[in-house]
């Protein structure tokens, strides 16, 4: 909803990324619930929040920053990444990975 206050500021692509969601639909390299997981809602959009978290560790209290943006145009894109590379991901790290106690015990 912010984006409609800054559009003269920002560019947000959104309507080129939908055309080409929509042109790997039309040419089938994509089903039509992807295209629907995919495809970006101007209404949905949100702003990423940036704030600040102090590194009291850390001599003279540098600031870490964090950017949230649950609702950010590229969240959609990474979600449908992260369940097309995971199970391949966790296939290639699972003689590295820990998912349990008891799994490092028996080892």
């Amino acid at each position: 909803m912010a984006f409609k206050y800054i559009k003269f500021i920002i560019f947000v692509p959104y309507k080129l990324t939908n055309k080409y969601i929509l042109n790997l639909r039309l040419s089938n390299w994509i089903t039509q619930k992807q295209y629907e997981q995919l495809s970006i809602r101007p209404n949905e959009m949100e702003l990423a929040h940036l704030y600040y978290l102090p590194k009291a560790h850390k001599p003279g209290t540098p600031i870490r920053s964090i950017v949230f943006g649950f609702k950010h145009l590229t969240i959609k894109i990474s979600k449908f990444l992260d369940e097309l590379l995971r199970p391949l991901f966790d296939k290639m790290a699972s003689n590295t990975t820990v998912t349990s106690g008891t799994e490092v015990i028996k080892q």
